[in-house]
């Protein structure tokens, strides 16, 4: 990505219209797309192996003592951690973990409530164990009860989700079809370039650069060897119904 991405409300709506949680996926257009941990995996860059991550209830180990008699928000931690880079203590791991603190609490592990509560915190004792854990498969299974939870709520006047919401409308990129690609609400959400451009749109060959002919020449490629797909499939539904005798686009008397 070139800039920060927008959150595009209606699209994530949509989606959380669309989530069948018995499967964990989203049925659009008669399909049903799967979340899992790979989508983490892809948009964040997350592990998808290792340690189950605990949540702990209450705030515990070195955070907790760093934080101990605070009303612990984002802004209260950020003070403590703009103290220890102004001190002269060597603090150096303190902040580290601060810092990746509030990226629980914001990024990946983000509730509707302002104090910070119910987030791994004692994993953070140990700094240099933190790549042993799974925090793909934490990210992902935050995220999918947030949008169980919150498609209970639908019709109410604001819907407020959990979690890492942003990778949703991340991981829709390599999941849409081509058709889909021309929606220019989904466009604009995934920052995928300008309005859509029609399919039937003329290229003159002579004037175009040698990037645009090979990207043209690759989307035919794609788009013919698709369509011989379809074809073998049609000859073979064909051949087999009329050597069975079926014929189902004849209505009889």
């Amino acid at each position: 990505m070139q800039q920060p991405l927008k959150i595009c409300n209606p699209l994530l709506l949509e989606l959380l219209k669309c989530w069948l949680p018995a499967h964990e996926s989203f049925h659009v257009m008669q399909r049903s797309i799967p979340f899992t941990c790979a989508d983490i995996c892809m948009s964040l860059g997350l592990s998808v192996v290792g340690l189950d991550v605990d949540f702990d209830k209450t705030l515990c180990g070195i955070v907790g003592g760093l934080l101990q008699d605070k009303i612990v928000t984002v802004e209260t931690v950020i003070e403590i951690i703009q103290g220890l880079v102004g001190s002269d203590s060597n603090e150096v791991d303190n902040v580290f973990r601060l810092y990746i603190f509030v990226c629980f609490a914001v990024l990946y592990f983000s509730r509707n409530s302002k104090t910070i509560s119910n987030i791994p915190c004692s994993v953070l004792d140990d700094i240099d164990g933190l790549s042993n854990y799974n925090w793909g498969k934490a990210v992902h299974s935050f995220l999918v009860k947030s949008l169980s939870r919150r498609i209970l709520a639908l019709g109410q006047r604001e819907l407020c989700l959990s979690g890492a919401a942003p990778v949703l409308q991340i991981c829709g990129e390599w999941r849409l079809r081509e058709e889909d690609k021309q929606n220019n609400m989904i466009r604009e959400a995934l920052q995928l370039g300008d309005e859509a451009k029609s399919e039937k749109s003329h290229v003159d060959i002579k004037l175009a650069s040698t990037k645009v002919l090979l990207q043209r020449l690759r989307t035919h490629r794609t788009r013919l060897r698709m369509m011989k797909d379809e074809m073998t499939l049609m000859r073979k539904e064909i051949s087999l119904r009329c050597h069975g005798g079926i014929d189902t686009g004849v209505q009889h008397g």
